[in-house]
C-alpha cells in the first residue's frame, strides 16, 4: 500500500531533518547526541512508510 501524500511529505521532512540534525552546523551538541537524534528522526520516518501510524487489527477491533 503506497502512503497518503501527507504521509510521503512528513517522512520527507523528518528525513530533511534528520540530515541537517546530523551535520549540526552551529551548534554546540556532542556528536553522539546529533547521532541519535538523526537515529530517531529517520526510525520515525520508517515508521510512518511502514504503516505503523495506522491501528493495528486489534486496536481497530476493540477500539
Amino acid at each position: 500500500m503506497k502512503p497518503s501524500p501527507e504521509i510521503a511529505a512528513a517522512v520527507a521532512w523528518l528525513t530533511a531533518e534528520a540530515d541537517a540534525v546530523k551535520s549540526g552546523a552551529g551548534l554546540d551538541v556532542p556528536a553522539g547526541e546529533l547521532a541519535f537524534a538523526a537515529q530517531r528522526l529517520r526510525a520515525c520516518a520508517a515508521g510512518l512508510e511502514a504503516g505503523l501510524h495506522l491501528p493495528d487489527a486489534l486496536e481497530a477491533a476493540h477500539g
